[in-house]
């Protein structure tokens, strides 16, 4: 049953990705000519390891192969001959704060009062950048509430980091952005390598976003945005502070580069 299961269920006709107790209790049915209760499949599946769990997304157009590609001979390339990276990568805050569970009395579901202009954003622009001799992480960001992030927003943020930096970046249109391509034309002491496509895992800087969103802010319901900028602000300038933090998150991601402790 277990390798029937680990198949996924569209490997068995089913339109979706999703395994339910009735669904693995119609394949048990089909399969094995058995038929249980859909409360007792529960069991039998926790019994063997399986836990419900959230499914995490990945873009369909990744290609893996050419993945391990890129880190076989470009970044190992790279990385020999280039001073450390700097990854600067863009996200946005929503007005609507993202949910989390809680403990709660049982019976009682808690309720979060929120901001009816839960679309409403902040927009923000981040690097984490490694010293020369990898001893040190810094975290550099910029906030523009209510704005989406383009080309000059990217153009001006890089006038404003320490550099010259190799740029480990994305194929985002913000990246790409002609006035940013002429501005690395006319500083040829900033080196540009492009990460591969639909490997957000790669960049260091979405660590930062994570623990920003999914630790610091989690079920964080501001009043407008200047206070939602303002709590991201904060947040950020504290793990700033925080040399270890920045290391550990830098290494959270599966950019194979070596920083000491």
């Amino acid at each position: 049953m277990v390798h029937c299961i680990l198949k996924g269920p569209q490997a068995w006709g089913f339109s979706t990705a999703l395994w339910t107790c009735r669904r693995i209790r119609q394949l048990i049915r089909e399969r094995f000519h058995v038929v249980y209760h859909p409360d007792h499949i529960g069991r039998l599946l926790r019994s063997c390891g399986f836990t419900p769990q959230r499914p995490q997304t990945r873009a369909k157009e990744r290609d893996d192969q050419r993945l391990r590609l890129w880190i076989h001979e470009e970044w190992s390339r790279a990385k020999k001959n280039s001073p450390p990276p700097g990854p600067p990568d863009q996200t946005g805050f929503l007005m609507s704060p993202l949910q989390r569970r809680t403990w709660a009395p049982r019976g009682v579901t808690p309720t979060l009062a929120v901001r009816q202009r839960r679309h409403e954003k902040v927009s923000a622009i981040g690097a984490l950048v490694v010293s020369p001799h990898r001893r040190r992480v810094n975290l550099y960001l910029a906030l523009h509430p209510k704005q989406n992030i383009r080309g000059p927003h990217v153009l001006r943020f890089l006038r404003h980091l320490p550099g010259p930096w190799l740029l480990w970046w994305d194929r985002g249109k913000p990246h790409r952005h002609q006035q940013g391509r002429e501005y690395l034309q006319r500083h040829p002491q900033w080196q540009v390598e492009w990460l591969p496509p639909y490997a957000p895992e790669l960049n260091p800087q979405e660590q930062v976003w994570t623990y920003l969103k999914f630790g610091c802010l989690s079920n964080f319901a501001p009043d407008d945005v200047e206070d939602l900028s303002r709590q991201v602000r904060q947040h950020a300038r504290r793990a700033a502070r925080r040399p270890q933090l920045l290391k550990n998150l830098f290494r959270n991601s599966q950019l194979p580069f070596l920083i000491p402790d």
